[in-house]
């Protein structure tokens, strides 16, 4: 009978530690994952909606500057000019509603929910309420806008070696359309 008692002590023991161990893993797969009411106070004190705001016009000026662009060694008629003024409005329309923050916000928060933790959004929210960080989400948008000045200006730069690759590619097709080889599987 102690030898019953033992082997039964070991098994239940045993279940014990299983349920304890399985505990720990429910938990902490459960405290991994950041609550809707954090992250929503993370990207309030982040100001995500201003800054996603300011995105989606920036974006819209920048399609239609680009636009504009392309035309610019053109004469256009006035006719010419409502037709494209007329798009650059509709694509900004079109930015604006599929860029909103009440669009991107469901996305948004689905993407932190998988990429941090509670602890981590803890920790973020009293970086951006203190001042340094505060600091950092006032100067941010600077930031990016100089980034993105200097990634246009490096485009500009790449766009004639782009341009020249595409027509050296498209040159070598179109003398391979007379090459009797086997087209590829």
């Amino acid at each position: 009978s102690q030898g019953v008692c033992v082997r039964l002590f070991g098994c239940v023991r045993r279940m014990g530690l299983a349920v304890a161990l399985a505990s720990v893993v429910v938990g902490a797969a459960w405290a991994a994952q950041p609550s809707d009411k954090s992250i929503a106070a993370l990207l309030g004190v982040t100001q995500s909606e201003q800054l996603m705001e300011d995105m989606s016009a920036r974006m819209a000026q920048s399609m239609h500057q680009s636009m504009m662009g392309m035309f610019q060694n053109q004469k256009l008629n006035a006719r010419q000019m409502e037709v494209l003024d007329s798009m650059s409005r509709e694509m900004g329309v079109l930015v604006r509603d599929e860029m909103s923050w009440e669009v991107q916000r469901p996305q948004i928060v689905k993407i932190y929910q998988s990429v941090f933790t509670q602890k981590e959004v803890d920790a973020q929210i009293a970086f951006y309420r203190s001042a340094a960080g505060q600091s950092m989400v006032k100067k941010m948008p600077q930031v990016t806008e100089q980034s993105m000045a200097l990634m246009q200006d490096r485009m500009k730069i790449m766009m004639p070696r782009f341009q020249a690759l595409a027509e050296k590619a498209a040159a070598q097709v179109q003398e391979l359309k007379s090459d009797p080889a086997p087209a590829a599987p």
